[in-house]
């Protein structure tokens, strides 16, 4: 395998998740990395031609991550805090894209998101005759993602 060019694309695969006092989620996808900024449609009285489309609000999609169940219960811990004391700290995260697999190595890129909870938990789907993995899904809503650099 050559070396690296600058303009090398990254590979999706290689990543992580940190979650302040949740520390580092393993899992196999992630998604809703992604911004929005949601218009408005204004008609100008007089003005035939065209609308004006104009900025309103931001709006972060949820961000999603999905892994394989194992032995700790760390995202389920974290979930469940509101159903048990009807509250949830609200918790600084980053998804690291890194550049090889050994522990360590350090990230190409970091997304980090401020004031997410989880607002959705799912668990696999049970088959008795299908060999697949157990996977859960856990949906973080925040206020926003930025690139840390």
């Amino acid at each position: 395998m050559g070396e690296r060019r600058d303009d090398d694309p990254f590979v999706n695969f290689l990543f992580r998740i940190e979650v302040e006092d949740v520390g580092e989620i393993r899992c196999s996808e992630c998604s809703g990395l992604s911004l929005e900024v949601a218009t408005e449609e204004y008609h100008e009285g007089g003005e035939n031609r065209f609308t004006w489309t104009l900025p309103s609000q931001g709006r972060p999609p949820l961000l999603v991550l999905k892994r394989g169940i194992a032995q700790g219960t760390d995202l389920w811990d974290w979930f469940v805090q509101w159903l048990e004391e009807g509250t949830v700290a609200p918790k600084e995260g980053e998804v690291h894209l890194l550049s090889s697999p050994e522990a360590g190595s350090e990230p190409l890129r970091v997304w980090a998101f401020t004031g997410g909870f989880p607002v959705k938990w799912t668990g696999p789907e049970l088959q008795s005759l299908s060999p697949e993995v157990a996977f859960e899904t856990i949906e973080i809503a925040h206020r926003g993602i930025r690139i840390r650099e």
